[in-house]
């Protein structure tokens, strides 16, 4: 069936049949890929963040921080190690 259906394409038919039937198993590869690797993905960077977010109220009762803008600042100028791989810090 699959050689009597190419036989009777043009080449341009052919190709692009071709081509479908390979992007398709590629595209299926990647859809499992990413389903099975997404959750380990999102669980480390989560537990990444947990951990700094502990880490940085140790530090502020350890420090005795009062919440005030003079106390932030000073905080996060003298230990910016703690949030070097974060994109920005909020104090709410």
């Amino acid at each position: 069936m699959f050689n009597y259906l190419l036989k009777n394409l043009s080449i341009l038919k052919k190709f692009l049949f071709i081509n479908f039937i390979f992007f398709t198993i590629i595209g299926l590869f990647t859809f499992l890929y990413l389903k099975n690797i997404q959750p380990n993905l999102i669980k480390k960077k989560s537990s990444n963040h947990i951990e700094i977010i502990n880490n940085t109220i140790e530090n502020l009762n350890t420090l005795e921080i009062k919440f005030n803008e003079k106390d932030i600042r000073s905080f996060l100028f003298s230990t910016r190690f703690i949030f070097q791989n974060l994109d920005r810090v909020i104090f709410f």
